[in-house]
């Protein structure tokens, strides 16, 4: 949840760039929701892997495994975004 703070910044961000210029960045441009969702998904991964041996090793098959079915899921998208 943003902080009031944050919201005041970009919200006068908008009208400074909007009194200059035709268009303004979204101030999504900027937003880290991505980076946190893919920290999120690896340590959810690293919670399933036992911590017997191999610990490393196993967490990078369990992510390269992951990245493939999302890779293939995108290959295969019904709304036509194929990935290279």
């Amino acid at each position: 949840m943003p902080k009031l703070h944050f919201v005041h910044h970009s919200g006068l961000r908008l009208v400074v760039e909007s009194q200059t210029a035709d268009w303004v960045v979204s101030p999504l441009s900027t937003s880290c929701a991505m980076q946190e969702d893919f920290i999120g998904k690896p340590a959810r991964l690293s919670r399933r892997v036992s911590a017997s041996m191999l610990l490393h090793v196993r967490l990078l098959e369990r992510l390269l495994i992951c990245s493939m079915y999302a890779a293939e899921r995108a290959d295969h998208d019904a709304r036509g975004l194929y990935a290279q």
